[in-house]
């Protein structure tokens, strides 16, 4: 898709994250882009990054009748975006995640938990013309898999009356990239990887589902699990068959999920987990938890667990490994590669710019 780069984007964001550099190179395609990081700080270096938005904005102050701005998830970082938007008549659009929509106390997770960030959060969502969410349920759902307490979820369960522009754009993938380079039978006999970001955080143990599946390898020796992204592995007590390793680069990852059959996530909370269709595009049977996006994502070609539960979880998965179940690894990665490309996520990304 062609277009003559007269259009202007103002992009905010928070962390360096792999998923917003591939946003970032598909809308350079279509406009020019304009990068205002806001990485997280500490709490008292806040109002100087608002400074640091302001005076970002006033250096393109020519552009300004032009422009449309962007930011990936609500926050702190949305507030300033939002209100030049509103203030000046342009359009604005949110991209929402995941923990931008949520509110745990149980697990003190979610900015709807946090009175200040939701504060902020509330405010942005308020002023900006649409929210880009990557799957439907970061608006409303009602999940059954953890506390009947924290069961309702979504934007539109904290805002009710929110007027802003609903649009749903599920993440995209690069599928030749990731794609299955081995097969079934020359990957590790009932192996089962995992990643999460900060596994030495107990809170996100717990929210990832990470402490169930640890209890899990406890009871089934056989089985063997590789869980990505504890940076401080002393931190965390595993069985023999766990390992953990750290972080790994995002062109690592086809290599490292074709070593295993089963990518299993148990996850409380989730948007649009990356790493789950990666894993799938690889050929990896999901195992995941029945929360948000994750069942449409499996499409019937894995296991959904019902319940947070060690025992409803041995009960299924055990009962599920019992069956000749190779046929879903193909199965798996031609249903992210047919519903899910990269390409799919970049059109819709520029027309719904283009429409406002």
């Amino acid at each position: 898709m062609k277009k003559d780069k007269k259009e202007v984007l103002f992009y905010f964001y928070t962390r360096n994250a792999t998923f917003i550099q591939k946003d970032l190179g598909f809308l350079r395609t279509a406009y020019q882009v304009y990068e205002c990081q806001f990485p997280d700080p500490e709490k008292w270096k806040t109002p100087l990054l608002f400074f640091k938005q302001i005076y970002f904005l006033l250096s393109h102050f020519s552009k300004w009748k032009k422009a449309v701005s962007v930011c990936q998830f609500a926050g702190y970082h949305s507030f300033i975006p939002a209100l030049w938007s509103k203030s000046f008549g342009r359009p604005s659009i949110i991209v929402a995640g995941g923990t931008d929509c949520v509110s745990f106390p149980s697990l003190r997770y979610g900015h709807f938990q946090n009175k200040l960030l939701a504060w902020f959060s509330k405010q942005s969502y308020q002023m900006v013309t649409a929210v880009s969410a990557v799957h439907k349920t970061l608006f409303y759902r009602k999940d059954s898999y953890y506390i009947a307490e924290e069961s309702e979820q979504g934007i539109l369960k904290f805002m009710p009356n929110a007027r802003f522009i609903q649009n749903e754009i599920p993440n995209g993938f690069d599928v030749e990239k990731f794609q299955i380079s081995k097969t079934w039978n020359e990957r590790a006999p009932l192996s089962f990887i995992s990643i999460s970001a900060s596994l030495d955080d107990p809170i996100r143990l717990k929210l990832k589902g990470i402490d169930l599946l640890i209890e899990f390898a406890k009871r089934n020796p056989q089985c063997s699990f590789t869980l990505v992204g504890a940076e401080n592995p002393n931190g965390i007590e595993t069985p023999g068959n766990v390992q953990l390793i750290p972080y790994v680069e995002n062109q690592k990852l086809p290599a490292l999920y074709n070593q295993h059959q089963f990518y299993i996530q148990l996850s409380i909370s989730e948007g649009f987990p990356n790493a789950l269709c990666e894993a799938m595009a690889c050929g990896c049977i999901p195992i995941v938890s029945n929360v948000a996006s994750m069942p449409e994502i499996v499409n019937g070609n894995g296991l959904i667990v019902e319940k947070r539960d060690i025992e409803i979880l041995e009960k299924s998965l055990s009962e599920f490994l019992t069956h000749d179940n190779k046929d879903f690894s193909n199965k798996a990665s031609d249903s992210i590669a047919s519903r899910f490309p990269s390409e799919i996520r970049k059109n819709a990304l520029i027309q719904l710019i283009d429409s406002l």
